[in-house]
């Protein structure tokens, strides 16, 4: 410590805490703190993202949820124990001795703030030192809790399971370096153990977590997604954990074992993937809800097609085995009643099976129990099967296998629905499923959600029409997609579920095109006048094969990787490795002019270009690449041998796979 801070009258804190965090951090903040007793003699200093322009109330949300005395940070402030410090906006912070240094923060560039602080208190306190990872996107506080780590101090992030944005935590926990993975409210008693002189030994011991679930839980995710391409890490893990137990007690097996029996049995991974998607739905459920759609929303709905004098649009997400779209359907037709308006309702559901049996439109009685007498006369004819949706009904709905994460959302509707899926997401999938259907509204459009679900960050965007039963209407349009270059806006597009009894058949004429119509058409442009060539992203994962191109490949031995680089023929493979690395650096195409290769049994001259593939919704426009082949006729290669003939024999001499493997090594 220095002179000024000995010659101190308070007693000197018995840790240095700093506390790291950024989006989606002040409820684990609030969590932390309320569970840091009083007396723990540790000065807490809290880091946060902010932004410039933004006046912090921080102290005042946290001095809500604890005793201690907190207060914002000031230059050359004394640290005192049972303290929480906030950092300023606009600013940097570090520690000297006991006492708190403030420095003008910089514009632009990453922020660093909380790398920044932790190597500070590594440096000055050692041992007292203990760094804390909160929710956040971005990396910051990975390098500098690694300081701490090395000075003997304590490190502890948060479970990325329970973070809003996951980013930070799990960036912490990959450099091997956490001590503790625990919730935010779990953290306050592991560091009072630690300052009044628990062991890490003992803390590791005390809080620690068995591994192998977490790893298994992955094992088993990994597999469903591979054979049903649904990411189950976007859910919430709770949700999808009690589903496997449940799956674990039915075959009496334990873990390790339950993973072998996914690796060799197909059926057990698809009795697994039907229990994740929780499909609970009937007709009018929530018959209130429906009553007030009958009475406030429809009827708007209805007055605007005829003054606009265009189509309804309806979008259920998640629509089940597709009680609620037919609901909706029936709905709407009792509203619009002998008036010539059109409506379109798109239902849609990750879930294959339930799409194909929604298509049929056939129902036990035990479904249609909120269904009314009159209702049921009306709107169902009886079939061998049970009961079945009557024909003015079905023709309106139109069934679609979507994802809500990873397809692109449907465009110019007035009412989406999305009861009951939200609440299985995690955090930061449900912002971003909010944002997609936000995007698909019309201004003005209707969104009705479930009656455990919020809308979280995206409340502002939408007025209240009805909290009790979750309908809102959106306010402006405006973006709030921000696409990343780990996660971009979805292309997707649907796949839409043919009838199984041809109902729309003699719709089909007469009805617009949607852009999903014409994709069978391009493909049929593209194979015919598309050179040969292959379509990758930047780190050469294949995302389409034009005709032709496929002699340049080669089947790899093992299993597929889906990388150019590992079925490119080898004589080309050294030269596209090249190619693609210039492409990165400059965003201008790359050309290899004349390679000689030999492809099956014919020597080649292959000109070798790849040039990037701009897309207005990525963020880098060397993002994707097309890989361009292109074979120099015998007329073709005369005229260069004249070239070369005539002193351009540099331009024009064929480039060697060795050549270039030698100019790919001194790179």
């Amino acid at each position: 410590q220095s002179s000024h801070d000995e010659s101190q009258s308070e007693p000197l804190p018995t840790l240095y805490v700093g506390v790291g965090a950024s989006a989606g951090g002040l409820e684990p903040l609030e969590q932390f703190f309320g569970g840091i007793p009083g007396d723990s003699g540790a000065a807490f200093i809290v880091v946060q993202h902010l932004s410039p322009d933004y006046e912090s109330k921080m102290d005042t949300l946290l001095a809500r949820c604890t005793d201690i005395v907190v207060r914002q940070a000031e230059d050359d402030q004394l640290l005192l124990p049972n303290s929480v410090n906030i950092l300023p906006p606009r600013h940097e912070i570090a520690v000297q001795g006991n006492r708190l240094i403030l420095t003008e923060k910089s514009r632009g560039g990453a922020p660093m703030s909380i790398d920044h602080f932790f190597e500070s208190i590594a440096k000055e306190h050692l041992e007292k030192s203990v760094a804390v990872v909160l929710s956040g996107s971005g990396s910051d506080g990975s390098k500098g809790l690694v300081e701490v780590h090395q000075a003997g101090g304590l490190v502890i992030s948060q479970d990325p399971d329970s973070a809003r944005f996951e980013a930070m935590p799990t960036h912490a926990i990959d450099t091997g370096e956490v001590d503790l993975i625990l919730e935010p409210s779990e953290m306050g008693t592991a560091i009072t153990d630690y300052a009044k002189g628990s062991t890490l030994d003992t803390l590791l011991e005390r809080y620690s977590r068995p591994t192998d679930w977490k790893q298994n839980t992955f094992r088993i995710l990994d597999l469903l997604r591979i054979e049903h391409d649904i990411d189950f890490k976007l859910y919430k893990p709770a949700t999808v954990r009690r589903r496997i137990e449940r799956r674990l007690n039915l075959l009496n097996l334990n873990q390790d074992a339950y993973v072998d029996r996914l690796a060799s049995d197909r059926d057990e991974v698809t009795a697994l993937y039907q229990d994740l998607l929780i499909g609970v739905t009937e007709f009018f459920r929530d018959p209130e809800a429906y009553e007030f759609l009958a009475r406030r929303v429809v009827p708007e709905l209805v007055a605007t097609a005829l003054e606009e004098r265009r189509e309804i649009r309806v979008w259920v997400a998640g629509c089940a085995t597709g009680e609620e779209p037919y609901s909706l359907a029936i709905l709407l037709r009792e509203a619009i009643a002998d008036r010539d308006i059109s409506v379109k309702i798109f239902a849609t559901d990750v879930h294959r099976d339930s799409i194909h049996q929604a298509g049929k439109a056939i129902y036990l009685k035990d479904n249609l129990r909120h269904v009314s007498e009159a209702r049921f006369e009306r709107w169902f004819e009886k079939v061998p099967e049970g009961y079945r949706v009557v024909e003015e009904i079905r023709k309106v709905v139109y069934f679609a296998h979507h994802d809500i994460i990873k397809s692109a959302p449907f465009t110019r509707i007035d009412l989406v629905t999305c009861r009951n899926l939200l609440i299985y997401l995690r955090p930061q999938t449900q912002m971003r499923a909010i944002s997609l259907l936000h995007f698909g509204l019309r201004k003005d459009g209707y969104l009705f959600i479930g009656p455990s679900e919020h809308l979280g960050e995206y409340d502002h965007e939408f007025d209240d029409i009805d909290r009790h039963w979750r309908v809102f209407r959106k306010r402006r349009d405006v973006k709030l997609i921000n696409p990343t270059p780990g996660n971009p806006l979805p292309l997707q597009p649907a796949t839409m579920q043919p009838r199984t009894d041809l109902q729309t058949s003699t719709r089909a004429d007469s009805a617009p095109l949607r852009p999903t119509d014409l994709l069978p058409l391009y493909d049929s442009l593209l194979a015919r006048y598309m050179p040969a060539a292959i379509l990758i992203d930047s780190s050469g994962t294949v995302l389409h094969t034009f005709q032709g191109a496929e002699k340049f490949l080669k089947v790899a031995i093992g299993r597929p990787s889906g990388n150019l680089h590992d079925s490119i023929q080898d004589d080309l493979r050294a030269s596209l490795r090249v190619a693609i690395r210039q492409v990165s650096q400059s965003n201008e195409p790359s050309e290899f002019p004349l390679i000689h290769c030999r492809i099956g049994d014919k020597n080649l001259n292959i000109r070798l270009t790849v040039s990037p593939a701009p897309h207005r919704l990525s963020l880098q426009s060397s993002s994707y690449m097309l890989v361009l082949f292109e074979e120099t006729s015998a007329k073709e290669q005369k005229r260069r041998e004249a070239s070369a003939e005539a002193g351009d024999a540099a331009a024009m001499a064929p480039v060697s796979a060795n050549t270039v493997s030698e100019r790919h090594i001194r790179e």
